[in-house]
């Protein structure tokens, strides 16, 4: 059986140098075809709305859910993104891309 812990935004202790993630005191079960239900609470105090997307990364034994945000494919930044071949890219990186 696969426990989910909840956790809160992380935040930075100066003291400790490093951030730091609270146990918010909600364990979920996964059902019987593998899902897993998050409570409403933490979408309100996340500001997650209705149909927003999620992303979900691995990050060594831990499952990391964030709200989706469209990324440039070759620098990450997420301004003034055009589609070029499916993929997103910054006017940045296109205008390099054309000095090639």
């Amino acid at each position: 059986m696969l426990l989910f812990v909840i956790y809160s935004k992380p935040y930075y202790n100066s003291t400790v140098g490093v951030n730091i993630v609270n146990n918010i005191g909600i364990v979920r079960n996964l059902d019987a075809i593998g899902r897993i239900i998050l409570p409403k609470e933490l979408f309100e105090t996340l500001g997650i709305e209705k149909k927003s997307g999620l992303e979900f990364f691995i990050e060594g034994d831990r499952l990391i859910l964030r709200r989706y945000a469209p990324l440039c494919y070759i620098c990450g930044d997420s301004k003034d993104l055009k589609h070029y071949l499916g993929k997103r890219i910054c006017s940045q990186c296109a205008e390099e891309l054309t000095k090639l």
